[in-house]
């Protein structure tokens, strides 16, 4: 429900948070066009982000993802 509300958000930066993963719900931000994730402990992305088309920059340096799920 949170994130259903940021329709409006473009950029979403949070580097450095030591986030693990992402929810789905972030494939919900149809104006996101800057997703900054560097230097987190993400492994996996969700399939949602191929949702999000007005994304020109995901930035995900420091991570260890190795897929999409």
């Amino acid at each position: 429900v949170f994130v259903c509300s940021l329709h409006k958000l473009s950029l979403f930066p949070v580097r450095s948070n030591k986030l693990t993963y992402l929810p789905d719900e972030i494939g919900r931000i149809p104006r996101l066009r800057v997703l900054t994730l560097s230097d987190n402990e993400i492994k996996v992305l969700p399939y949602s982000l191929m949702n999000l088309k007005e994304l020109q920059a995901l930035w995900l340096a420091e991570n260890q993802v190795r897929h999409l799920h």
